[in-house]
């Protein structure tokens, strides 16, 4: 884990992250408000400007494959198991732990995300395959 991100961990306030994530109960659009919100804090105990910026658009490019991948009621709630284990981590202040956390997290949205994504490219190669050419006149 970087030393930038390192130290911000320990000096990152524990009472800034919820101590329950919204989707306990449920609450799927609290989930992705949050979701959102403590990647977001994460990039910044970086205090990496470049980094922060990368991350704003790389985020919001993302968002829809994201919440296509947390669509699937398994994946949603092993992502809040995910959330909460790297959030106790930071609560203690355990840089070391939370980015292994956070690492196997990203790892496993991804895996996720490119799964959710597949059909949705394989309707659209459907689609395309069955469209008549245009008419060029």
């Amino acid at each position: 884990m970087p030393q930038r991100l390192r130290r911000g961990v320990r000096q990152a306030r524990p009472d800034a992250r919820p101590a329950r994530h919204p989707a306990r109960g449920g609450e799927r659009a609290a989930y992705f408000l949050t979701n959102r919100q403590i990647h977001t804090q994460i990039v910044a105990m970086a205090r990496n400007p470049a980094l922060e910026a990368t991350y704003a658009g790389f985020a919001a490019k993302i968002l829809r494959a994201r919440s296509l991948a947390n669509y699937d009621t398994g994946r949603w709630q092993e992502s809040v198991d995910e959330h909460e284990g790297f959030m106790k981590a930071f609560r203690r202040r355990d840089a070391e732990e939370a980015g292994a956390l956070l690492a196997d997290h990203s790892r496993r949205t991804a895996v996720a995300v490119i799964q959710a994504l597949r059909p949705a490219a394989v309707q659209g190669e459907k689609a395309a395959a069955g469209a008549e050419p245009m008419d060029a006149g």
